[in-house]
């Protein structure tokens, strides 16, 4: 009777501990999947801003997607819709901006990338391409409500001829870098895109570099 008892006890604590193991392997293969969709889903939102497909990118994202830059404190930017990016979407597409992203990683309602990203811009400057690190979001229906962009080489100073353009542009069209960079900060719309390209192009020409874009 007592060697009976001891048995069922014995298969019981069994039965226990093969249930928590089973549970605990399907609790970290769902949380596995769970990642690898968010890291497909964010996969998928990049192709579709590269590809300029803004209607599938917007399915991606929250009604009220926001995006930061550097810190992620405020309010941040709207992301638009119809775009699927942010304010620097007009300056992108522009430029032709190029990303590649790697090092994925998720953690709970996030994904976190490394991105490699040039430009004509850059070229048009001469600066080597830019890293930084971007984190996506997610709200409770698995949609992105929130995009932080953080530059990993922001402490390193990257060489280009900025300064080079600055000084002919004080010489050539006086005033004229206030209004590409009024108070000494980037305006990425569209219009100021245009004014960007065609004075480092006429700088590039007058100082025996090639053009780039039109």
């Amino acid at each position: 009777m007592l060697s009976d008892r001891r048995t069922r006890r014995a298969n019981h604590a069994r039965l226990v501990l093969l249930c928590a193991v089973i549970w605990g392997a399907f609790a970290l293969l769902m949380s596995c999947s769970s990642s690898r969709t968010l890291v497909q889903d964010v996969l998928e939102y990049r192709a579709a801003r590269a590809a300029d497909d803004s209607r599938t990118a917007a399915r991606f994202l929250s009604p009220s997607p926001r995006i930061w830059f550097e810190e992620k404190t405020g309010e941040g930017k709207k992301i638009d819709h119809e775009s699927g990016g942010g304010p620097w979407a007009e300056w992108d597409e522009f430029f032709q901006a190029s990303g590649e992203a790697g090092e994925f990683v998720a953690e709970g309602n996030q994904v976190t990338a490394l991105v490699t990203e040039t430009n004509d811009y850059f070229r048009l400057i001469e600066r080597s391409p830019s890293h930084y690190r971007v984190t996506y979001y997610f709200d409770a229906n698995g949609l992105i409500e929130g995009i932080l962009i953080e530059s990993e080489s922001e402490r390193e100073k990257r060489s280009d001829r900025l300064d080079e353009f600055r000084e002919w542009m004080g010489m050539t069209h006086p005033g004229q870098m206030e209004y590409l960079m009024p108070g000494g900060e980037y305006d990425p719309s569209l219009e100021k895109a245009r004014w960007w390209r065609t004075y480092l192009n006429e700088w590039r020409r007058e100082t025996g570099r090639p053009a780039i874009g039109k």
